[in-house]
């Protein structure tokens, strides 16, 4: 039985195994690198004791894991499971926007190309109805993503 005044401190002692390496295609990768930029900015706000060591780890994963999601960039901008070179039909609308919002926060703690960031949210501006909505643009594979 513990007492902690936080609702995370529990959660802080197991970290570690709720962080992983971003690794697979680019679902799989944003699933794990998304927490990993949640992470880092609950560390840099709470200031949990016993989790500040693991800063240096997760953020090698930030930037390992925005590197690897750059292999699912398409020319247009958008973002697809497996990349221009195996999905030739046009990125995933949503995927695109999740990656756009994660590597927007991601700009606080590494280098982030703004020219790219830019592009993404000009490919999702124009797929845009005139009604306000967006449609379905490509596949998500893992609907448990959404």
């Amino acid at each position: 039985v513990s007492i902690t005044g936080n609702l995370l401190g529990p959660i802080s002692e197991n970290l570690e195994n709720l962080i992983e390496m971003p690794v697979g295609c680019g679902e799989q990768n944003m699933i794990r690198l998304a927490p990993a930029i949640q992470f880092i900015k609950y560390l840099d706000t709470v200031k949990p004791q016993g989790a500040i060591h693991l800063r240096g780890k997760v953020m090698k994963y930030i930037q390992k894991g925005y590197q690897r999601q750059l292999l699912y960039r398409h020319p247009d901008g958008s973002y697809s499971a497996f990349g221009p070179n195996v999905d030739l039909e046009e990125g995933s609308i949503w995927l695109t926007a999740f990656v756009l919002k994660y590597l927007g926060q991601a700009r606080d703690l590494i280098l982030v190309d703004e020219k790219s960031l830019q592009q993404s949210l000009d490919w999702i501006v124009t797929k845009q109805l005139e009604n306000g909505c967006f449609p379905v643009v490509g596949r998500i594979f893992n609907k448990d993503l959404m």
